[in-house]
């Protein structure tokens, strides 16, 4: 839609950091003096189950010259039928109103995605409800098995006055059935979490009204009887707006989680024969401890959460996390898993949705992707030897992807995910702040290589030092890379000796945007004193570079990546800097923690880590020969470096050498390399990077054609909004140029990063002199390494 700057990805993250560094509470393994074993390469057995992946795009098409956008999204799934709605938006122009441009489509489909029926709301209620006059008509929803339609009449001066009526027809023929004028009925958001406990249906909906978004929960029992809770009535001040699970708590009692869509979360007890709701504060820790969000209750399977790594049943009495589905069986996305939900269980189906909608094209269509696992008799793959990799953080799509093809593609060897190294099942109530402990996991990985049982492939771990050498991986320096790779950020990667023992897949330059006419021409670094001086003049006191005084030292310490000494002139330097010079009148909300309120978008001087061409085009407005990238402050004036959104290594003990150096080389390939641009990476090959610019430059300038469509040259701009188009070339190769004056890694290891940032508050607090504080920090890391062995 208009107001929105991409329609691109799932959620359009962006992966730049090697790791997410997250609490742990299991005790560190250590260990020292230990040879390695001789492994021996698994393989898949008879008795490792196996779900042959059906995938439905869930699409109708539109002619992209009458359509700018579509937007799909599941109503449900019900008896081997699958009910889809379309908001569909017709191209117009700026004397078009908004209501002349829509259009609401009903959509039935069969379980191999054939369309059933196929309904335009509007064409379906044409002659049976009028506009009234002076108001405007709106669809809102349709229930879970597409039934119903909920239509609202809206006056035109009067938003809060509303007429609503609801709508039941046959989804073979659009047949209307009956209809109803029911004034108490609510304005529905479309995401509706609904689920049935001990036969009661539990409806939790998301309202508007004249007294602002709230929460109500309509639970209607065994009998067909219902009773609706106004959660802002029941619970004033606590400012519910959305619901995070229903899960079963025991018998006829639901347990919901309920919050403003941040970090602060209230938990409740629902008594499904009395119909009653109180809040729950203590007894609760097992689930309020391991934010199972997105959780639901399915009646013969329990409560479930999805992940990456599938699909788990959570037991609350017994505190226990199972898996009930396991992604290892089955060839699935891991990274499209990630935002599923379930919509169906039963004997040797499962049935999975996606949550949001996707798009490879990312110009007007938007997918719904249904995938039916349906478990084989026999495993297929039976005799592949495994190769199994870890990742502590999340897979991008392409990596994903990437994955999925090779799996699909070997005859030999089979990706498999070694859960060993995930964080969250390891140990509930695991997710915390990135400066705390990450040593366990970090310990147990090197302990398993050390031991000859580690993985075959490691994931987005190039920050990690003690993984740059001989005893944990490969060196890959041999390996053959395409042509055409960009030689700068395999260079950063290289340690003094030129080995390289992690292969970059995706990477973006970090610095701060900055308006060249608050710099001298030529101007690659800053030192701190001209960068205090941009912060007063182009920021207004706003330090773009952090909060507090740890996350500004945070962000420049890794300007250093390996080569951070502690005992140099320049550590000094930030110190100090950090201590008596940074400001921020920067507010955030605690609640909301990475939400500003003061929006930093279009101010002369901003800072974003990795700054991929999207993310770049978005920054600069489209104004690139306007803006400059630059070096974060640092004494010599440093400029630009690279970070590294994926990595791949093969750890010395793997028995599957040469297997995964294909996989390596796939990962490469174009036709992998062309899927980075979905998750916002730049590609670390120079064709696929040209495709991805061009599609970047030419998706600004659609936008800049779509905002004058709409608007007046003057009201684009009031909306912050640029009105000229940028040139293709011009452009593509001034982002190359910055790439090219890039050197160096953004990064540092998680755990050096912790150790310092603990040490430096009693520096900050004026407790102890840098020397004392560095002192402490150099014995803790070295009795941290001494430990790992």
């Amino acid at each position: 839609m208009i107001g929105d700057k991409k329609m691109k990805s799932f959620f359009g993250k962006r992966i730049i950091t090697a790791f997410l560094a997250l609490t742990v509470l299991v005790p560190a393994v250590y260990v020292s003096g230990c040879s390695k074993k001789s492994v021996t390469s698994q393989k898949v057995t008879e008795d490792m189950p196996w779900f042959d992946v059906k995938s439905i795009d869930v699409v109708q098409d539109f002619d992209e010259d009458a359509y700018q956008f579509c937007e799909y999204g599941l109503l449900g799934i019900k008896d081997d039928k699958i009910y889809v709605k379309v908001y569909a938006e017709r191209q117009g122009d700026r004397d078009t109103l908004q209501q002349d441009r829509e259009e609401f489509h009903l959509l039935t489909y069969d379980m191999n995605g054939n369309v059933i029926s196929s309904n335009r709301v509007e064409e379906l209620l044409a002659d049976r409800f009028p506009i009234p006059s002076g108001m405007t008509r709106y669809v809102r929803v349709v229930n879970y098995d597409g039934e119903y339609i909920n239509i609202a009449f809206d006056d035109e001066d009067d938003k809060y006055n509303t007429e609503y009526h609801t709508i039941k027809y046959d989804t073979s023929d659009g047949t209307i059935i009956e209809t109803t004028n029911d004034g108490d009925i609510p304005i529905v958001d479309p995401n509706v979490k609904y689920c049935v406990i001990d036969g009661c249906i539990v409806k939790v909906e998301q309202q508007l009204g004249k007294k602002g978004t709230y929460i109500s929960i309509t639970v209607t029992d065994t009998e067909g009887q219902p009773k609706t809770i106004d959660m802002s009535e029941e619970f004033p001040g606590f400012n519910l707006m959305v619901c995070d699970l229903i899960f079963k708590k025991e018998d006829n009692k639901a347990l919901i989680c309920l919050g403003s869509g941040g970090l602060k979360v209230h938990y409740f007890d629902l008594d499904l024969i009395n119909k009653t709701i109180t809040e729950v504060r203590e007894g609760n820790e097992f689930v309020e401890s391991s934010r199972f969000f997105g959780g639901s209750y399915i009646e013969g399977v329990g409560n479930i959460i999805t992940s990456g790594k599938g699909v788990d049943v959570i037991d609350i009495k017994e505190q226990k996390i199972e898996t009930y589905f396991d992604i290892n069986n089955c060839n699935l996305n891991r990274y499209m898993s990630s935002f599923i939900d379930v919509n169906d269980v039963s004997s040797g189906r499962i049935i999975l949705s996606s949550r949001s909608s996707f798009s490879s094209d990312r110009m007007v269509k938007s997918n719904l992707h249904i995938y039916i696992l349906n478990k084989c008799d026999s495993n297929p793959n039976v005799g592949k030897e495994i190769i199994k990799i870890a990742s502590f953080g999340e897979l991008s799509y392409a990596m994903s992807e990437g994955i999925c093809r090779f799996n699909d593609s070997s005859d030999t060897h089979l990706i498999v995910i070694d859960k060993r190294y995930d964080i969250r099942r390891q140990q509930a109530g695991s997710i915390g702040t990135q400066t705390e402990s990450t040593d366990a996991y970090y310990d147990q990985l090197i302990a398993d290589i050390r031991n000859g049982t580690g993985p075959d492939m490691i994931f987005n771990m190039s920050g990690v030092e003690q993984l740059y050498s001989d005893e944990y991986l490969q060196d890959l320096s041999d390996l053959e890379l395409p042509a055409d790779v960009i030689g700068g950020v395999f260079d950063a990667l290289k340690t003094p000796e030129g080995k390289l023992y992690h292969i970059p897949l995706s990477f973006a330059p970090t610095g701060l945007i900055i308006n060249k006419d608050k710099i001298p021409d030529g101007t690659t670094g800053l030192s701190f004193d001209e960068y205090k001086s941009l912060v007063s003049e182009a920021c207004n006191g706003d330090d773009p570079l952090g909060y507090d005084q740890s996350t500004f030292m945070d962000a420049c310490m890794k300007y250093y990546g390996r080569d951070l000494d502690l005992d140099s002139e320049a550590f000094a330097e930030l110190a100090a800097y950090a201590k008596n010079d940074f400001y921020t009148s920067v507010v955030y909300d605690p609640d909301n923690i990475g939400v500003v309120v003061d929006s930093i978008e279009y101010k002369d001087m901003i800072f974003s880590p990795g700054q991929d061409i999207s993310v770049f085009m978005d920054r600069c407005n489209g104004n690139i020969k306007g803006k400059a990238l630059l070096g974060l402050p640092s004494s010599d004036r440093t400029g630009l470096r690279f970070s590294v959104g994926e990595s791949i290594a093969v750890t010395s003990d793997s028995s599957n050498i040469d297997a995964c150096k294909e996989v390596i080389s796939f990962l490469l390939s174009d036709e992998i390399q062309n899927l980075y641009d979905i998750n916002d990476l730049n590609p670390v090959t120079e064709n696929a990077l040209g495709l991805y610019i061009s599609k970047e430059i030419y998706f600004y300038n659609d936008q800049v054609s779509r905002y004058l469509a709409y608007f007046d040259e003057e009201k684009v701009n009031d909306m912050g909004y640029r009105t000229d188009y940028v040139d293709v070339d011009e452009t593509a190769e001034s982002y190359k140029a910055i790439i090219r004056s890039c050197s160096g890694l953004y990064t540092i290891d998680p755990v050096v990063e912790r150790i310092i940032l603990e040490e430096m508050q009693a520096y900050f607090a004026g407790q102890k002199d840098l020397d004392q504080v560095i002192t402490i920090i150099k014995d803790r890391k070295k009795t941290y390494q001494s430990e790992r062995g």
